[in-house]
């Protein structure tokens, strides 16, 4: 008789550990060779990409040194014109026969981080040294200044006839902060460059105060060259993903919001949650044992300047350009949002769903560079119900599908169905699904 194997189910997961913790370690050597030879720096001090973009960037690109590093009040008024990339649905479906014609921008935000950026001013001290700062001001600058330049808190009025509106805000509608793009009239902050642009398709704006910031092209090298070597590898390549990923990685390190620096986690007793909910903001709050509370909380009243200095912060974060990258996105996209060259279903940060050839309307912004339009699909049949909510059957009967927050498939057929009363549609998460339910 032949020798039975007994099966360890200790010893066969000790071994998968074992060989887990082997390829990671394999995976990251790699990764840190790659970066290496890329820009002679060393992984281990970066734990995110953003972090590792940023790393690159100020080795070897940075040549400018009045990049605003704000906080307080001046950080607190320009976040607000922080408002993220453009999403709306705009048309349901298309008509019998009607084909639809999806596009992608190449590296839409890498593309207008090209353009020129808001940066401090320079003036010489009695010491002969150079000092940066921002202009503030109060009033309506227009009037003495023919092209101000900066962030301005501007009462707004959204023409009557206008196709898709196009300057948005961050709405309280008293169950959470909403992204709206309005109609009517309002006060908000708002990027000098996209109120001109808004300028063009009839808003009116009046401004009330605001900062005042020079321009720089700070990005140009950094992009270009990222760029250049993923147009040259080949996308089964590592170094595809590696360039990819940090190019669409840094900007978004200057964006950081400054509140995750000073929150705190503390457990606390039952009789000091109100103390507590009274002088800050919690943002997390857990029942514990014994009338205790464990609660992530942030402090209105105390800023913590050391933990701010421990991050280092003051290298990291520059919410003007954050705010005018995102913003130079949104005007990018403005110019497909109200033509009568084609109908626009939906439009996402960076793609437009419409039911004409771009090429053949302009075959210009058809090609492989840098902020030009890719086709991804051509669609026989879609429905577009809301942002981040579509689906689409390809001519080659192939269906795409997309609901923010959900990985699973839905045919087709059954997500068309939502476009009628009374129809809808139960969804498994993988919650349910773990759990049989």
């Amino acid at each position: 008789q032949g020798t039975v194997n007994s099966w360890n189910l200790k010893h066969e997961a000790i071994k998968y550990c074992e060989y887990d913790c082997i390829i990671l370690y394999d995976i990251l050597n790699t990764f840190n060779q790659l970066i290496f030879k890329l820009a002679h720096i060393n992984i281990h001090k970066y734990p995110t990409l953003p972090s590792l973009a940023m790393a690159i960037f100020r080795v070897l690109y940075l040549k400018s040194l009045n990049i605003p590093i704000i906080v307080g009040n001046i950080f607190n008024d320009i976040h607000k014109s922080y408002t993220g990339g453009s999403t709306e649905m705009f048309i349901p479906k298309a008509d019998r026969n009607e084909k639809i014609y999806a596009y992608d921008v190449n590296s839409l935000y890498p593309h207008v981080m090209t353009y020129p950026m808001p940066v401090a001013f320079n003036r010489l001290t009695h010491e002969n040294k150079k000092e940066y700062f921002i202009r503030y001001f109060e009033g309506d600058i227009s009037t003495i200044d023919n092209s101000p330049y900066g962030f301005f808190e501007v009462e707004v009025t959204c023409p009557k006839d206008i196709k898709h509106p196009m300057l948005q805000l961050h709405f309280d509608t008293g169950k959470g902060i909403r992204t709206i793009t309005p109609t009517g009239t309002w006060r908000y902050w708002y990027y000098s460059d996209e109120l001109e642009n808004a300028r063009k398709y009839g808003y009116t704006y009046k401004i009330f105060r605001g900062y005042l910031f020079q321009k720089e092209v700070i990005f140009n090298d950094y992009v270009n060259t990222l760029y250049n070597i993923k147009s040259n590898t080949n996308k089964s390549d590592p170094m595809y993903l590696i360039v990819k990923l940090l190019l669409n990685s840094l900007y978004g390190r200057f964006g950081m919001n400054l509140s995750i620096f000073y929150q705190k986690q503390l457990i606390i007793p039952n009789e000091e949650l109100i103390y507590y909910f009274n002088r800050g903001t919690i943002t997390n709050l857990i029942e514990l044992e014994d009338d205790k509370y464990f609660i992530n909380f942030q402090d209105d009243h105390d800023v913590d300047n050391d933990i701010l200095n421990n991050y280092n912060i003051t290298n990291s974060i520059s919410i003007p350009i954050a705010s005018a990258i995102t913003a130079n996105a949104r005007i990018f996209m403005t110019q497909f949002k109200n033509t009568d060259q084609f109908k626009l279903f939906y439009q996402d940060t960076d793609s437009i769903y419409i039911n004409k050839d771009l090429n053949q309307i302009n075959p210009e912004w058809i090609s492989s560079e840098l902020g030009k339009f890719k086709l991804e699909y051509i669609f026989k049949d879609a429905v577009f119900l809301a942002p981040k909510v579509y689906a689409g059957l390809t001519l080659e009967n192939n269906e795409i599908m997309k609901i923010k927050g959900y990985k699973y498939k839905v045919p087709f057929k059954e997500f068309k169905k939502l476009l009628y009363e009374k129809h809808n549609l139960e969804l498994l998460t993988t919650y349910n699904k773990l759990n049989g339910l």
